[in-house]
């Protein structure tokens, strides 16, 4: 026989082979049952997977499969002592102490394993073999049971492992390569593989062969693959998935699926899309969850705080019962314990990165296998590796406890309103004439000569990122209505536009530092692509060399300076930056910087200052970056705030003193602004009016920025604004403008 390849779609055959044979082939294929004995004969015999697993590993695979009779004693104990160390509160890792209950329950309900199992681990803690293993398994499952169609009472053609995660890059990278390298080292599958690409991989039932055979020998043209079993990886913004019969799914590194106006879906909308895809198989479903933590936020943690729901008794599977841990609670703990239900079909696998690597020393005795090392190991002990383990703990703790020891970090609240964050990159001025229905930005290299152009850029150590951005100001064609005295008043304020964002990062270079000479080339483009920009600033560190460059061909024509920061005005800055973000007055395009090289090159990277301004915290009365977790820098937030507060200091320094006059910023909304917004009635008892004719704008246009408020016209306005050019003074906190 031949293979055939037509429509690209391959259905190989055995060469050489007389139909009669093909059908007994075909029928040998039938399976009869599964032929391994337990998930460790599976795993490691040679007939199957041949793996070579630590101690620890061979424990989680029996728990996860729900094998007590085949546990030793050194299962036992290692067992006992996660589900001792789990009920702290404190630092905890381990299992649900009332596991033994929940396998109980599972075991005399008919199943034969955990179907969903979320493993909290830190980074290189095995998450990927065991999900390598299980998926493989369960793969294994399907072809054993000859058609899983027929025995499923499913009507689809194929039958479907999906791995979910952020992108389609890191979906084919990690859990499904684990997989997808599995399934290829398994002997016993080894038969039953259709196509296995970086993309996809497929595989025949029994069935699948035995159909195959019989479409020969009636002369029946094959012009597409027959595989019912089928591994995709998917990322997360996909909805191809929906509506497939899947037995298994697994969300990698969900804690990280983080959402952005770019378009990316939330871990809550992607886990309740496809868990609905698993209903058909029943007791036999599987959902595998590994992720490394993040913030105590999103479905991951919604999930481990469900799974840690302890159980006394089942009533139909679930009853609601008091939280693990609940006196870190903030809110009332008796109405937080109404709120959870305990489901004995989750278990929860919280362990530090070298957990599953513990007593690798004892191979020989406990599994077989002299092992010579660990592949992570504690931060405590008196060898080398574990004081390496200590002095990267020692240099971060923060982000150690997170990503090795596999802790939550604390939620802290975010300093910009995230729905503010969004209106900064939707369509604006909307209803105008020349924009009826909003004006959208991109990244321009051409500046306008209507306008004065500024950029600021931020250096860095060689292994940091360094960015730079550079915007302008335009007059809004929309006012602002104020009502004072039962008048109305129109105000036409001036908007900041970002026009152009940059980063270079380490990760895009071979050798992990950035290139400054590519850099400093790079700077000086900048001020040729707007001839009309007036300002260029870096910050203090490192930049002398560059501002060198950029004077020598530019100046005195453009005004190069270096900004000193200091605790005091970067507080100032932050504070003015989420003034003129809350009043809307901040526009920017939708920049792809997010992501690694070859994500971006592929047109999957996100916005890089969306993130950043959404990762902002306020900690101990100071606004600072996320030390863990998927955004954990602020470079080009930073370019983009100075140039913002710069640019609009006299707007918001005459917005505070003509709008509100003297008294006390409003409360109750974020950055202290009044709940109605400066389009709203600012009304007050009318002892405080407007200290000028605010029918005169002239006062309120800047050079190149002016606009007809009737026709909404650019139009060149000479003359600069008060304070253009100067530092950010004179913000106080929380985003009021402080007397002069």
């Amino acid at each position: 026989m031949r293979t055939s390849t037509r429509n690209n779609n391959a259905v190989q055959q055995q060469q050489g082979a007389s139909l009669t044979s093909a059908f007994k082939d075909a029928f040998q294929y039938s399976t009869g049952g599964k032929p391994w004995e337990s998930i460790i004969d599976f795993a490691t015999h040679p007939s199957f997977c041949g793996l070579k697993l630590y101690p620890r590993q061979q424990t989680l695979l029996k728990l996860i499969y729900l094998e007590t009779e085949n546990m030793t004693a050194y299962d036992l104990d290692v067992i006992e002592e996660w589900r001792t160390n789990f009920a702290r509160l404190k630092d905890r890792y381990g299992v649900q102490p009332d596991l033994w209950q929940r396998i109980d329950y599972l075991k005399n309900n008919g199943y034969t394993h955990f179907p969903h199992v979320q493993a909290v681990q830190g980074r290189r803690a095995s998450k990927g073999v065991i999900g390598g293993i299980v998926g493989t398994e369960r793969i294994a499952h399907m072809i054993s049971l000859d058609s899983p169609q027929d025995h499923y009472g499913i009507m689809s053609e194929s039958i479907y492992l999906m791995i979910i995660a952020t992108n389609s890059l890191q979906a084919k990278r990690f859990l499904f390569a684990d997989v997808r390298k599995t399934v290829a080292n398994n002997r016993w599958l080894s038969k039953y593989v259709s196509i296995s690409r970086e993309q996809s991989l497929s595989l025949r039932t029994p069935a699948d062969i035995r159909q195959i055979a019989e479409m020969q020998s009636k002369h029946i043209p094959i012009e597409y693959e027959i595989a019912s079993v089928r591994v995709l990886p998917m990322s997360s913004i996909s909805t191809s998935g929906r509506g497939a019969a899947a037995f298994m799914i697994g969300y990698d590194e969900m804690a990280h699926m983080i959402t952005g106006t770019g378009g990316n879906r939330s871990s809550e909308e992607v886990y309740e899309a496809y868990q609905p895809s698993l209903d058909q198989f029943s007791r036999d479903a599987m959902t595998y969850i590994p992720s490394s933590p993040f913030s105590k936020v999103g479905r991951f943690f919604d999930l481990y705080t469900q799974g840690s729901a302890l159980l006394k008794e089942f009533k139909g599977g679930k009853e609601l019962i008091r939280v693990q841990g609940a006196g870190e609670l903030d809110e009332d703990a008796e109405e937080a314990f109404t709120k959870e239900v305990a489901d004995p079909t989750m278990l929860i696998v919280q362990l530090p990165s070298w957990e599953l690597y513990r007593d690798y020393e004892r191979g020989k005795e406990l599994v077989g296998i002299n092992f010579k090392r660990a592949v992570q190991y504690s931060p405590v002990g008196d060898a080398e590796d574990n004081k390496k383990m200590a002095r990267l703990k020692q240099r971060n703790p923060v982000k150690f406890k997170v990503e090795r020891e596999a802790q939550f970090a604390e939620v802290m609240d975010a300093y910009l309103n995230g729905d503010k964050v969004d209106a900064m990159f939707a369509p604006f001025w909307k209803g105008s004439e020349r924009w009826p229905d909003g004006r959208m930005l991109s990244e321009t290299k051409h500046g306008i000569a209507a306008f004065k152009y500024q950029g600021h850029a931020d250096p860095s150590k060689s292994n940091a990122n360094f960015a730079v951005a550079v915007g302008h100001l335009e007059q809004s064609p929309i006012p602002d209505i104020v009502v004072r005295e039962n008048s109305e008043h129109k105000i036409y304020w001036p908007h900041v536009v970002i026009d152009y964002m940059n980063v270079w990062k380490p990760e895009d270079y071979d050798d992990h530092i950035v290139d400054y000479v590519e850099i400093g080339e790079s700077l000086l483009e900048i001020p040729t692509w707007f001839p009309t920009m007036n300002m260029f600033s870096y910050d203090q560190f490192n930049s002398a060399g560059f501002m060198a460059n950029m004077k020598r061909r530019f100046a005195p024509r453009l005004i190069i300076k270096e900004e000193t920061f200091t605790v005091q005005s970067n507080q100032a800055m932050f504070e003015g930056f989420k003034s003129a973000l809350n009043l809307g007055w901040v526009h920017a395009y939708q920049d792809d910087l997010y992501g690694s090289r070859e994500e971006r090159a592929e047109g999957m990277g996100k916005s890089l200052l969306e993130l950043e301004c959404k990762f902002l915290s306020e900690k101990n009365g100071k606004v600072v970056k996320q030390e863990a977790g998927p955004v954990t820098t602020k470079d080009l937030f930073d370019c983009v705030a100075t140039i913002t507060t710069r640019l609009l200091k006299d707007s918001l320094d005459r917005w505070y003193k003509e709008i509100l006059g003297r008294d006390p910023i409003t409360t109750g909304s974020q950055g202290g602004h009044p709940i109605s917004g400066p389009g709203g009635d600012h009304t007050d008892s009318g002892n405080n009016p407007l200290r000028r004719n605010l029918s005169s704008l002239e006062s309120y246009r800047y050079a190149g920025v002016g606009s007809s408020p009737t026709r909404g016209r650019m139009s060149d306005v000479s003359g600069q604004p008060r304070g253009w050019g100067q530092r950010p003074q004179g913000f106080g906190l929380r985003g009021r403008l402080g007397n002069r």
